[in-house]
């Protein structure tokens, strides 16, 4: 498969409308997601195995984000994406894939978002017991494998 995408991200630095982004499989993709700082109206980021992007995900928090999909492809090519997962606890969030990233933070920090739908913290570093969730209406997914949560979710 050829890469299609690449060079650095700051290209989309002055893209203030931008809605959506989906980007998977671009290894060549560079740069420091900070730059969607600059994107209030981002309400769907999804980037995955892109190995070569760095951030935290606190530049989220003055977007509009309600699904949010960052993934590497194991724990031999994780995301170098880190940050706080609390940074989503006053969104209206539906999705949370963060997988194979360097993010953290006690799980219990989203337990008031009514809205989600699913969740997965897979291989990061994201603490706390499963079953403060337990009480989110609309759950059906969440995935916790290889994370340090710990407990159970119903």
């Amino acid at each position: 498969m050829t890469n299609l995408i690449y060079g650095d991200i700051k290209a989309f630095a002055n893209c203030t409308g931008l809605k959506e982004i989906s980007i998977g499989q671009s290894s060549n993709l560079t740069g420091d997601i900070s730059v969607f700082a600059s994107c209030p109206n981002l309400g769907m980021f999804r980037i995955i195995l892109a190995p070569n992007l760095t951030g935290d995900i606190s530049v989220f928090e003055n977007c509009n984000i309600y699904h949010i999909a960052i993934s590497g492809y194991s724990t031999i090519m994780p995301m170098k994406i880190t940050g706080d997962i609390s940074v989503f606890r006053s969104k209206n969030m539906s999705r949370i894939y963060i997988d194979f990233c360097q993010v953290y933070g006690d799980i219990s920090n989203l337990s008031n978002l009514t809205n989600l739908k699913s969740l997965s913290v897979n291989n990061t570093n994201v603490s706390g017991d499963a079953s403060s969730l337990n009480n989110l209406p609309n759950l059906t997914t969440f995935n916790y494998a290889n994370s340090k949560v710990t407990g159970t979710w119903d």
